[in-house]
Parts: C-alpha cells; sequence; structure tokens
C-alpha cells in the first residue's frame, strides 16, 4: 500500500489539511465517547505509515543494544551509559523532543556496587529516557509508550547481551518514533501528545517506572493509556507452528475501553492471534506484575502489555541478536505501532479513568 500522494499547489496543501482538521473535528463532536466502533480512516492511516517500519531499522537497533559494548546494559553501570547514549543520540536524529530540560530523568536505585570501576561516580543513581511528540488539537491528553533497556550486566557466566530482553522492545519502540516523526513532518500530527519512555532498574525490581509515576513529568490524570513493550523478538515453545501471535497483558484490567481497542485495531489491521493467556488471575507466572505498565496500572491508568513469551535462552547470556526473529517482530512491531496510532490520533473523549 502506498502512501497518498499529494502533488498540488500550497492552496490545495493547505485544503487538504483544512478539511482533515474538519474531519477531526467533527468526529470529535458527533461521535459517542465510546471506542466500541474502529473508525477506518485511523487505521487505514495507521496502515499506510506502518508500512514504512523497517527490519533494517530493528536489526541495526537490537544488534547495537545486544553488542558487547553494552556489557549488558546492568543498571548504573558502563553499559547502561553506553545504551543512554546510543538511545539518546537516536531520538536526537529523529528530532524528538526532550520532555523537560534534556531527556534524562536520574533517580536513587537504593543500591551500589562493590565495581566502582563499572559505575558513574553516583553507583546509586540510574537514568530514564524521556522524549515527546506534542498534540496539535489535545496536547495536555498523553499516551505513554515504554519499554526498559536495562539487563543483568556482566557475571562471571559472560555477558547476558539481552537481545530480546529488551533489545527488542527498545529497538522496536524507537523505530516507532522514527514513523512518528516521520508522519508528523508530512503533516500527520497527532491529536493527543506521545511520550516515549525508556526506563533503567526493570531488572532490579522495576525501579524506573516506579520513580517516574511517583515523580511525573507529565500529569498521570492526563496520561490516558500506558502501552509497554517487552520481548517481542521471539517465539515460545507454545506457538512454534503459530509466529503470527502475540501475548496481551492486562488490557482487560483498568478500562474495557482499551481491550476494545486492541482486538479490533488487530481486527481491522494485521489479525495476530492474540493470546490472553496471562489475563488469568491464577496464572503462576503472574506477568501482569513483572514489567514497568504495572507501576501505571497501580495509579489507575489503563495498560496494555505487549510480549512473545518465554524462552530457554530468557536471563541467560545465550539471549543475542542471531535468534531473534526478525520477521515475527516487525509484524508484531506494526501492530502496536497501529495500536499507538489510533491512541494518540483518534479524537473520542472519554477513554480515561471513567
Amino acid at each position: 500500500m502506498q502512501v497518498l500522494k499529494v502533488v498540488a499547489t500550497k492552496i490545495e496543501f493547505q485544503k487538504l489539511k483544512t478539511f482533515k482538521f474538519f474531519i477531526l473535528l467533527v468526529l470529535s463532536i458527533s461521535i459517542s465517547t465510546s471506542y466500541a466502533q474502529i473508525d477506518s480512516v485511523f487505521i487505514n492511516d495507521a496502515n499506510i505509515w506502518g508500512q514504512k517500519i523497517s527490519v533494517r531499522y530493528l536489526k541495526s537497533g537490537v544488534k547495537k543494544l545486544a553488542s558487547k559494548k553494552m556489557l549488558g546494559r546492568e543498571t548504573s553501570s558502563k553499559g547502561e551509559l553506553a545504551a543512554i547514549k546510543y538511545i539518546t543520540k537516536k531520538l536526537k536524529s529523529y528530532k524528538l523532543e526532550p520532555l523537560g530540560l534534556n531527556y534524562i530523568q536520574s533517580f536513587y536505585t537504593g543500591f551500589s556496587s562493590k565495581k566502582k570501576n563499572d559505575y558513574y561516580s553516583y553507583s546509586d543513581s540510574a537514568f530514564n529516557i524521556i522524549g515527546f511528540i506534542k498534540g496539535s488539537v489535545k496536547p495536555d491528553e498523553a499516551i505513554i509508550i515504554s519499554g526498559h533497556y536495562d539487563h543483568l550486566g556482566k557475571t562471571s557466566k559472560g555477558i547476558y547481551f539481552g537481545a530480546d530482553d529488551n533489545g527488542s522492545g527498545i529497538s522496536s519502540i524507537l523505530e516507532i518514533v522514527r514513523i512518528f516523526k516521520l508522519a508528523e513532518s508530512k503533516g500527520f500530527k497527532p491529536y493527543r501528545s506521545i511520550i516515549f519512555l525508556f526506563f533503567s532498574g526493570e531488572e532490579k525490581g522495576l525501579l524506573g517506572s516506579k520513580h517516574y509515576v511517583e515523580n511525573p513529568l507529565w500529569p498521570l490524570n492526563k496520561t490516558i493509556a500506558n502501552i509497554n513493550i517487552d520481548m517481542i523478538g521471539r517465539s515460545d515453545s507454545a506457538h512454534l507452528n503459530d509466529n503470527k501471535y502475540i501475548y496481551v497483558i492486562g488490557s482487560d484490567k483498568i478500562n474495557p475501553k482499551l481491550h476494545n481497542v486492541v482486538n479490533e485495531v488487530n481486527q481491522s489491521s494485521l489479525s495476530l492471534n492474540l493470546d490472553f493467556k496471562y489475563n488469568d488471575p491464577s496464572d503462576p507466572l503472574r506477568l501482569y506484575y513483572r514489567s514497568d505498565h504495572y507501576n501505571f496500572a497501580k495509579k489507575g491508568i489503563p495498560v496494555v502489555f505487549y510480549f512473545s513469551g518465554l524462552h530457554s535462552d530468557y536471563h541467560t547470556p545465550n539471549d543475542v541478536y542471531k535468534r531473534i526473529e526478525f520477521d515475527n517482530l516487525l509484524i508484531r512491531v506494526k501492530l502496536i505501532f497501529n495500536t499507538a496510532w489510533y491512541l494518540s490520533y483518534n479524537p473520542l473523549n472519554g477513554f480515561n479513568n471513567d
């Protein structure tokens, strides 16, 4: 599917922009405050821009994040510093606006290390990375797209490269940033703001997200949803014959409208097999409680956690770049992008906490 090309005079382009704004205004006034029916206008736009998501960029991101230079990206380590430099360089290249004076939100971890040569001068500090795109009509409302960039570092067993956990998620978010900024540059500015949050300290107990929700840089009551991405680059044993799947966790817990959006966007676009297995309250793995979305959920913010399952290389040095299934990663990123697009571009009201 190709992007609609507007080959016209400046007057024609202005007419198109005026017409699109009029359509958004009419929709925001006339459509009910439910997301029950997915509007094809927003899905069509999402599909068009989602086609620009590139395996090449996803590969480049995972390869860099899971390289020896990153030393396993342990919280407060030199590896974390290397990851910060890489991520912030990418955000600057995409001209993503920082949320604050710069992209960095520092926080106290509550622990330190004897490995002083591997740590910053303040070995009990770590750093979230935050940027955003300002919305055009309701800039005070925002969705948050998040993932953790830290991992387990280096031990006597070797480097824990963390290609899937969570190089896959961070590479995906960086690619989503690229496409949203590309769309914005072509006049497709989101209706509400989009915040991109890269957490540290997840492996130490969800520390970065805990700090953020306790010290938010955006009002929590104006945060309509959190999309969290953690480990979407591999397949688990339950889906060896069904790679076109993804686990969806938590979307039904806070506000059923988000659950409807997740389902209906998928049905209207990628048609993946959405596996809700881990929503079961009796799930022994308790995955709903084990990634950064949970700290948002505790504040009453609707969340959805995208995940492709545990595998034998989970939390081992064998979680490496060459084992990432990039074709599967690509289609999962497209689905997440479509969902984020719908939430941020759709003018419907009444989504959060009503």
